[in-house]
């Protein structure tokens, strides 16, 4: 996966997965280990704004979620809040644990795939929903479904939290 402009990508005739359409990163200057819900779901309303699309055009979330119960809840609170319980969640940290630095970029790489397959999969060993984070829709299974537009979250240890939103090309 290379990233660069759609236009220098299209110009050397490249086979084009999808676009970066938005983005926002913000700092959590609160707690190092306890995230703020709050500060995440700005970020991920910047991001959407960034994009110029309204929660109601994303069809899935790829969530940070690490397994820990504070940020889990706050990233679960954050989704609710501006996608409602209708958007499906999942996380690739069951999958392939938790990759630190490159936890990003991996989890981007494999959520670019399964759009491109229209595919959705759950998070692997969630077995038991925390009720604080029964306002999201987690898939149990692997399901089909269109993919054209979704949200990347990454939400680090010590407040750097950043969101993607991104598009499957070529456009639907």
């Amino acid at each position: 996966v290379l990233l660069e402009s759609l236009d220098s990508a299209l110009a050397r005739g490249a086979a084009v997965l999808a676009e970066i359409i938005g983005f926002a990163t913000l700092s959590d200057t609160g707690n190092i280990a306890h995230p703020d819900p709050a500060v995440m779901e700005r970020c991920m309303r910047l991001a959407l704004a960034d994009a110029g699309i309204l929660p109601s055009q994303v069809d899935y979330i790829n969530a940070h979620a690490t397994g820990t119960s504070q940020g889990d809840v706050a990233e679960c609170a954050a989704i609710a809040r501006v996608f409602g319980g209708s958007v499906p969640v999942s996380s690739f940290k069951g999958h392939m644990g938790h990759a630190m630095a490159a936890s990003g970029s991996m989890e981007l790489i494999a959520a670019l795939e399964l759009a491109r397959e229209n595919r959705l999969v759950p998070t692997l060993n969630l077995e038991n929903i925390d009720p604080a984070c029964g306002a999201v829709f987690h898939p149990a299974a692997v399901q089909e479904s269109t993919v054209s537009v979704f949200v990347k979250n990454s939400f680090a240890l010590g407040g750097v939290n950043s969101t993607l939103v991104v598009r499957r090309y070529p456009y639907d």
